[in-house]
């Protein structure tokens, strides 16, 4: 978009955060492609589900901690390189 008011628009989710974001709704699609059913459609009633929380070995991650520890090693490769 290149009109003039749309300068004036706020992003919702920031660039940084948005190729982060978007990678946590890709799952859905790969799981769906390669195993065949949506992981978020209940299997009993049928119905959506929504994505609360994340578990990995039997804890809860928090996924905004995920986001900002995937941020800090891209930003040393960059400075890095």
């Amino acid at each position: 978009r290149h009109r003039k008011i749309d300068s004036k628009l706020h992003r919702v989710v920031s660039k940084e955060k948005h190729k982060i974001y978007r990678s946590f709704t890709q799952w859905r699609t790969s799981i769906l492609l390669s195993f065949g059913y949506d992981p978020l459609y209940c299997p009993e009633c049928n119905h959506k589900m929504e994505f609360l929380e994340l578990y990995y070995n039997h804890k809860r991650v928090s996924l905004e901690e995920m986001y900002e520890k995937v941020m800090s090693k891209s930003r040393g490769k960059r400075s890095s390189a």
